[in-house]
C-alpha cells in the first residue's frame, strides 16, 4: 500500500461523513463483495443476523440496512475522495445547503469564478451536470459541485426572476475555515464554515484578536457547517468549552469512550448560530456548548447525524466506509436523525444573527452584574430550570406571566435571599423573616404586612400545584433585591 493511502485511510477513521446520497451503480468482484460483508459482521456499529444474506451489492448492502452512509469507493475515485478531505478538492466557489426544499447558494467565494457570473447567496441551483436537483438531497449536491480541479460543472440557477444556463471550471481556493470580524457594541464574530486540521489555530487567532480589542462576548455561527475532521472540531471545543466533556462515542460493544477538554475555555458570554445545516461533528460542539452549559444556542434544529464512519481498504485498491460508531451528547443523548433543539427558535435566517446579538447583549450585561452582586438568580417564564450564579437548577413549576405580572416562587426567592419561610397551613398564612424584616401573607388575601405596617398588594399570592406564587416585583422591593426584565427572551433576573 501506497504512503499516502495509509495515511488517508488513517486520516478517515475520524473523520465525520455526509456523503447521503445513492450513488450509481458500482460494479464489483464476488470477492470484494464478500470482503464487505465481513467487515460489516465484524466492525458494523450493530450486531447482524442474516440482514446481508440476499445483497448482492453496495445498493443492496445500505437498503438491507437502511444505512446510506455505507459507501464504496473504486479505485478510479479514490483520488478525488482524498483530496476532499485534504482541501485539494476542486470547488465552484459558493456552497449549498438545503432551504425550504430547494438546493440554495448561502454564500459564495471572493474572487471566485461564480462570483464574477454574478452567482449570489440566495440563487436556487435547478440542475448540476443536467441532473435535476427538485429531490436531491444536500450530499448529493455537494458531491456534484465539487471533483478534480480544472473540470467543468453545468448549472442551471435561478436568480431573482431569471434562469441562467452557467458553466463554472473547479477550482482549488486557499480559504480559511474561519472568518471573524468585531461588530459594534464589542461583539465578536466568528463563522466557521467547516472542521479542518487548521480549524483550531485559525480560531485561536479571532479570539486573540478579540481578546486585544476588549470584545466582551463572542458569536460562533454555525450555519450550514456540515462537519468535517473531528480534530478539527475537539480543538475548536477545547478553545471554548473549559474542563468538560465533549462527547461520547459508543461502539458496537456499547461501550463508551469519552472525550473532554483540559483547559480554561473561553472567559466571555457565548452564543452560537445554527440551523439545520449544522451537522455531524458541527453538532458535537453544539452539543458540548449546550450541555455544558458555557453557551447559548440560537437559530432552528440542527440536522441530526451522529453516526461514525471508519474506512478501510479492499483487495480491489478501492475504499469501503462503513458505520461503527455513533457518538452521544455530554449528558448522554442520542440525537441521530432528531437534532439539537436550540434555546432560542428563529425560523427566518434573515432574523438569526439579530436575535443572537440581542441574546449575547443580555448575556454580557448578566455578567456585569454578576461581578457586582452577590447572588444573580435568572429564570425564564415557562421554564422549570433556572440559574443561580451561572449554576442550572431545576424547580417543581415554571415562572409564568398573569394579569401583566411575572410570578415566581416565593419560597424559592426567600430562601436564596437568606430568609426564613414559615407556612401554617391551617390559617394559610406565610410568614417571611428577613434581616429584620418581618413579612406577613395570607393566600385569601390581597393584604399585606410589613413590619406590621398595612400594605394591600396590586397582585395577589397565586397557588400552582401547591406552591405559592408571588408577583417578583413586590417581593423583590420587600427583600431589597434588583429586578430586570428582558422581553427578547422573556427572562427575569433577580440580584440579591
Amino acid at each position: 500500500m501506497a504512503s499516502g493511502k495509509t495515511r488517508y485511510v488513517l486520516v478517515f477513521l475520524t473523520v465525520f461523513f455526509l456523503f447521503m446520497g445513492t450513488s450509481k451503480v458500482v460494479a464489483m468482484e464476488d470477492k470484494v463483495l464478500e470482503e464487505m460483508k465481513m467487515m460489516l459482521k465484524h466492525f458494523y456499529y450493530e450486531e447482524l443476523d442474516g440482514e446481508l444474506k440476499n445483497a448482492n451489492s453496495i445498493e443492496d448492502i445500505q437498503q438491507a440496512l437502511n444505512d446510506p452512509h455505507i459507501r464504496y469507493f473504486p479505485t478510479a475515485n479514490t483520488s478525488g475522495l482524498i483530496d476532499s478531505i485534504e482541501n485539494n478538492n476542486g470547488s465552484v466557489g459558493f456552497t449549498v445547503s438545503n432551504v425550504d426544499g430547494y438546493i440554495t447558494v448561502v454564500s459564495v467565494y471572493p474572487n471566485s469564478q461564480a462570483r464574477e457570473f454574478g452567482i449570489e447567496t440566495g440563487n436556487i441551483i435547478l440542475t448540476i451536470n443536467r441532473q435535476n436537483t427538485a429531490e436531491m438531497d444536500i450530499d448529493t449536491a455537494q458531491e456534484l459541485l465539487s471533483g478534480t480541479p480544472d473540470t467543468e460543472v453545468e448549472l442551471v440557477v435561478k436568480q431573482g426572476g431569471q434562469v441562467n444556463e452557467i458553466t463554472l471550471t473547479r477550482q482549488v481556493y486557499a480559504n480559511s475555515s474561519v472568518q471573524y470580524e468585531l461588530m459594534d457594541d464589542g461583539i465578536g464574530y466568528v463563522k466557521i464554515r467547516s472542521f479542518t486540521r487548521t480549524t483550531p489555530n485559525e480560531l485561536v487567532r479571532a479570539m486573540d484578536y478579540f481578546k486585544r480589542e476588549n470584545a466582551r462576548g463572542v458569536i460562533v455561527d454555525l450555519r450550514n457547517n456540515s462537519g468535517g475532521l473531528v480534530e478539527g472540531v475537539y480543538g475548536v471545543a477545547e478553545a471554548l468549552v473549559p474542563e468538560a466533556p465533549i462527547t461520547h462515542v459508543v461502539n458496537r460493544q456499547r461501550i463508551a469512550e469519552s472525550y473532554y477538554t483540559s483547559g480554561k475555555g473561553l472567559d466571555m458570554p457565548l452564543v452560537l448560530l445554527v440551523n439545520r445545516g449544522t451537522a455531524s461533528a458541527a453538532e458535537i460542539l453544539v452539543s458540548a456548548v449546550k450541555d455544558n452549559q458555557v453557551g447559548v444556542v440560537v437559530g432552528t434544529e440542527t440536522y441530526g447525524k451522529a453516526y461514525i464512519q471508519s474506512v478501510y481498504e479492499l483487495s480491489d485498491g478501492g475504499l469501503f466506509a462503513l458505520t461503527t460508531a455513533q457518538y452521544l451528547t455530554p449528558q448522554g443523548r442520542a440525537i441521530h436523525r432528531v437534532g439539537i433543539s436550540p434555546d432560542y427558535y428563529v425560523a427566518h435566517p434573515g432574523e438569526q444573527l439579530e436575535m443572537a446579538v440581542q441574546v449575547l447583549r443580555e448575556l454580557i450585561q448578566d455578567k456585569i452584574r454578576t461581578n457586582q452582586i452577590g447572588t444573580w438568580v435568572f429564570m425564564d417564564i415557562g421554564k422549570k430550570n433556572y440559574f443561580v450564579n451561572g449554576r442550572e437548577r431545576e424547580m417543581h413549576t415554571a415562572p409564568f406571566i398573569k394579569d401583566s405580572a411575572t410570578y415566581v416562587p416565593l419560597r424559592k426567592i426567600a430562601e436564596l435571599s437568606g430568609s426564613q419561610v414559615v407556612f401554617n397551613s391551617e390559617t394559610k398564612d406565610v410568614n417571611i423573616y428577613s434581616r429584620g424584616v418581618n413579612l406577613e401573607f395570607n393566600l385569601d388575601s390581597r393584604t399585606s404586612y410589613i413590619n406590621n405596617f398595612e400594605v394591600i398588594m396590586r397582585h395577589p399570592l397565586v397557588v400552582v400545584d401547591g406552591r405559592t406564587f408571588i408577583h417578583v416585583r413586590f417581593l423583590a422591593e420587600q427583600l431589597g433585591a434588583d429586578v430586570y426584565w428582558s422581553p427578547e427572551i422573556r427572562r427575569v433576573s433577580i440580584a440579591i
